[in-house]
């Protein structure tokens, strides 16, 4: 009896110093007692506590092991065994242990929350959520139970409860970090931008060390288009953590969207060597690499990340779409299909396997995974506006008109679409109503469909254009035309309106219907008086030449040549060479030994250009707006294209139903210009001959 006392006083004394934070006195103590009673239930659950506290794990589960086994009629031997188990990772284990404790005790509301824990680690959300529901109904003010039920369901996408559980999680103890951020977490996903920069402020005041929250203002930030804030809260958050991986890549997309790019590559690079495994970081560099025309870097970059996750179908997507931009469709069409592999819901590399195989002539397979895009996602306006692309190519203009319609959803013109108060017109009668036709894209596309007017004004309209500055003086000469703005102009009064690139499906175009009454367009009597002021040649053919369009335009590399590819046609004797390039690549000139006038200095517009060509017998120019100029006037113009060529050409043909003077030298052969030089230095010595 005497040594019960003495076991039972030393228990006591052990739990007072472990209730108090001396634990090694109570380690020792618990100690004593099992070299005393080795069997001491409550020692050994105390002591396999205590272990647990010291973060030794394999002790805290032999010890509470044999508390178990000493005594199993105990519900939180079980329940703390449980928690062991589950901290080692052996939730299966943990389960059976959790269960064994509320088997015991029903009403353990932590023991409930724990199960619900691990039932979620296992997969269980059901079960779980169950468990998270029974707690709170044992204990509805213990905010952790709340936030535990709260995160359970952010996982499986139930936000709007999950904010619920959240909130009443707040209102109990307004100072749970977790609950604050993941509050957050919610609003950020359910687009309430503000709400979510609210509780990430609160968990700041809260916590100014954690550093998540600088990347999560951030992200917000950069959601909100504040570009220098977020980049301000990512800098922070490196400066707290310089190995915080995910900010030093989401630093490179603010610096990116900031035009910081080669820092920006430095960012999600280190990134990469700070989180290998991070994927996200691959993606955004390779398309940055992408972007900076650093191919093969790009490449490589793609490659790395496949290579980590053989089945990731984002790097397989833009392996392909940089492949494509290199030329080779075969390989990039393998790319696509491995994306697709990877994930059979990805539509997107369906259009692009389609531009592909576009790109390679094959329009029959280009309209399959167009129209397999759109089983998957009916809606998919970039597949349907694609898709409208093999519908023109083919000269099937009805359907192909249409559904070029598309493109005002796609995320490239979205922003662009027309946001007038008057009505859309689509083709009904106008009866004199004042109608804004409006460019909407390039020169070139606004040249071409400028020719609509006269439709317009014949079906009863007054037409007023909005054209771009460098074509409104030409515009303005149109006798169809009863008033002409440019795009940074106020608009005047107007009835109805329709872009330019829509009036063939409002006027029910077919390619036999094609309005190709050249010239169009007139050469205004100022611009005209002034191309005079020049000496032209009296003798021997005048041959106008562009050799580069617009180098911002994604198929610019496609099209567009250096001067010194010109270099067998500038040879012909007997010839007058005037360059009607301007930009960046009229510099060439200055770098060349050419017999070529240069008469950029000439032009303010479009109009001056127009006014020089009419003193030309020829325009040989790359598919650029030039060329769309020429072909308004009615002038003979040669037009040089590659391969992939833009759908207005259609296919194969060497002549245009838009224009009825121009003449189309295709590549025969991807990216081989020579020999389309080969075929126009001899019509052009043919047609010199004749002169």
């Amino acid at each position: 009896m005497a040594r019960d006392l003495r076991i039972n006083q030393m228990f006591r004394s052990a739990a007072e110093h472990h209730r108090t934070g001396r634990l090694a006195e109570a380690g020792s103590l618990y100690r004593q007692i099992l070299r005393k009673v080795p069997q001491h239930a409550d020692s050994l659950h105390r002591l396999g506590l205590l272990s647990y506290q010291n973060g030794n794990l394999s002790e805290a589960l032999i010890m509470l092991r044999r508390a178990v086994a000493a005594n199993s009629r105990i519900p939180s031997f079980h329940s703390d065994l449980g928690d062991v188990l589950q901290a080692r990772g052996d939730v299966e284990q943990a389960i059976v242990q959790y269960r064994c404790a509320l088997k015991l005790d029903a009403q353990r509301a932590d023991t409930l929350n724990n199960l619900g824990l691990a039932l979620q680690r296992q997969g269980s959300a059901a079960d779980a959520l169950s468990c998270f529901d029974q707690a709170i109904q044992l204990r509805p003010d213990v905010a952790e139970l709340h936030c535990h039920k709260g995160d359970l369901l952010r996982i499986t996408g139930d936000l709007t409860d999950a904010s619920d559980c959240y909130q009443r999680a707040l209102e109990l103890n307004p100072n749970i970090v977790a609950a604050r951020n993941n509050l957050g977490t919610v609003f950020e996903s359910q687009g309430r931008l503000d709400d979510a920069a609210f509780q990430y402020e609160k968990v700041r005041e809260l916590k100014p060390e954690l550093v998540q929250t600088y990347n999560n203002l951030g992200n917000i930030h950069l959601a909100q288009g504040r570009t220098a804030d977020a980049v301000a809260h990512y800098e922070h958050a490196i400066r707290l953590d310089p190995s915080y991986a995910e900010a030093h890549t989401n630093l490179g997309v603010a610096l990116a969207a900031q035009g910081q790019l080669d820092e920006a590559v430095s960012h999600h690079q280190r990134a990469i060597a700070l989180d290998p495994g991070l994927l996200v970081a691959y993606d955004h560099l390779g398309k940055l690499l992408h972007r900076l025309k650093r191919w093969q870097e790009a490449i490589v970059t793609y490659g790395q990340a496949i290579k980590r996750k053989g089945d990731y179908a984002e790097a397989h997507n833009d392996l392909g779409l940089t492949l494509h931009h290199l030329g080779m469709f075969d390989e990039a069409i393998l790319c696509f299909r491995n994306a697709i592999q990877s994930d059979a819901s990805y539509a997107g590399a369906h259009v692009n396997a389609g531009n592909a195989y576009r790109a390679l002539g094959r329009i029959d397979d280009a309209a399959r995974e167009y129209g397999n895009a759109l089983a998957l996602q009916p809606e998919f306006a970039e597949a349907h506006l694609n898709l409208s692309m093999v519908e023109l190519l083919q000269g099937e203009f009805t359907s192909g008109w249409a559904r070029f319609e598309w493109r005002w959803r796609t995320k490239l013109l979205k922003s662009a679409r027309p946001k007038f108060s008057q009505p859309w017109w689509r083709g009904e009668p106008l009866s004199g109503k004042r109608i804004l036709l409006h460019s909407e894209q390039g020169l070139g596309d606004s040249l071409q469909f400028v020719r609509y007017s006269s439709l317009v004004q014949f079906a009863g309209g007054t037409v007023i254009l909005r054209v771009q500055p460098a074509l409104r003086r030409l515009a303005s000469m149109m006798p169809s035309v009863a008033e002409t703005v440019s795009d940074n102009e106020e608009l005047p009064l107007f009835d109805c309106h329709c872009p330019f690139m829509s009036l063939p499906s409002a006027l029910g175009t077919t390619i036999s219907s094609i309005p190709n009454q050249v010239p169009y367009l007139q050469v205004s009597p100022e611009a005209r008086d002034k191309a005079l002021r020049r000496s032209w040649p009296a003798k021997g053919l005048r041959v106008g030449l562009v050799w580069a369009g617009d180098p911002t335009n994604e198929r610019d590399h496609f099209r567009s040549i250096a001067l010194s590819a010109l270099a067998p046609i500038l040879a012909l004797e007997g010839i007058h060479f005037f360059s009607l390039q301007v930009g960046t690549a009229s510099k060439q000139i200055g770098e060349a030994e050419t017999r070529i006038t240069d008469l950029s200095s000439e032009f303010t517009d479009m109009a001056d250009t127009a006014a020089h060509i009419e003193h030309l017998d020829l325009v040989i120019s790359v598919d650029t707006s030039v060329a769309h100029l020429a072909g308004a006037l009615g002038k003979p113009v040669w037009i040089l294209l590659s391969t992939v060529a833009d759908v207005r050409w259609f296919l194969e043909r060497e002549d245009s139903p838009w224009y009825p003077t121009a003449r189309l030298f295709r590549q025969k052969k991807f990216m081989d210009w020579s020999e389309v030089m080969e075929r126009v230095v001899s019509a052009l010595h043919e047609l010199a001959s004749t002169e």
